[in-house]
């Protein structure tokens, strides 16, 4: 008999996203029964946190051992900001597998957000500032010594 697991993981930077935005996520899709290649149907839905579905397409895929790849989701622009979930069920005559992840819907995101999430970004606008400052100090310091 075939079996399956499937797990879903969206990685922390898409935990939270705009709408509009794309949420990307790791699907793993594991045949835990005899390795024999067997195609599956996997539906992809979104839901909001009342059961409302927001998005849901299906593939089928052949997977002998395990298969693993990214999901983009494409968020609708007008999805209000709120608390939704990332569905995988994968099914093979009488197995089921489900797996589900939480994620975050905001609105704008500020500069500040942007910038937590990037920290290569912020700490390189830091250095930069900090750079543009010594150089602006030293260019009025030698005006200043030649006015003298």
């Amino acid at each position: 008999q075939v079996l399956f697991d499937a797990k879903i993981d969206i990685p922390a930077r898409f935990k939270e996203i705009a709408p509009g935005g794309e949420l990307r996520a790791q699907i793993t899709l594991l045949n835990v029964g005899p390795p024999r290649k067997v195609d599956v149907t996997t539906t992809f839905i979104i839901k909001d946190k009342k059961g409302n579905v927001i998005i849901e397409s299906s593939e089928t895929f052949a997977v002998e051992k395990q298969t693993s790849f990214v999901k983009i989701f494409r968020i609708p622009p007008n999805l209000p900001p709120g608390d939704y979930l990332a569905v995988i069920e994968v099914r093979y005559e009488n197995s089921f597998a489900v797996s589900s992840e939480l994620f975050k819907v905001v609105g704008k995101v500020s500069l500040m957000r942007a910038l937590q999430s990037n920290r290569i970004l912020f700490a390189s606008l830091f250095i930069f500032v900090i750079l543009l400052s010594l150089v602006t100090y030293r260019m009025v310091s030698k005006i200043i010594s030649k006015k003298r």
